[in-house]
């Protein structure tokens, strides 16, 4: 953390917000799958899901201002939340 402070030319305490920010996205997608797999087919969502975090994350190392990086990382958190819920389901679908 101390390097990307001093790359971004922000403090430590602004850097690690990062933390703070991923951790409340994940919170936030986790809550997603309950409602959105009544809805949709599980398995496209999970897909979608997926790919959208591993683009997300390809992108973090590239950005310069804090501000979007915290924003892409919010972006990685909230889809590793979504996945994260619905591949604990049962097979995709809401367990009893």
């Amino acid at each position: 953390m101390p390097m990307l402070a001093k790359n971004m030319n922000v403090s430590l305490a602004t850097a690690n917000w990062m933390y703070t920010v991923r951790s409340i996205a994940v919170m936030l997608g986790s809550l997603l799958p309950d409602i959105v797999f009544s809805r949709v087919s599980p398995l496209l969502f999970l897909c979608i899901a997926t790919v959208a975090n591993g683009i997300t994350m390809s992108f973090i190392p590239t950005f310069q201002s804090i501000i979007i990086m915290n924003i892409a990382v919010a972006a990685t958190g909230f889809t590793f939340g979504i996945v994260d819920m619905g591949m604990g389901s049962k097979n995709g679908k809401k367990s009893n």
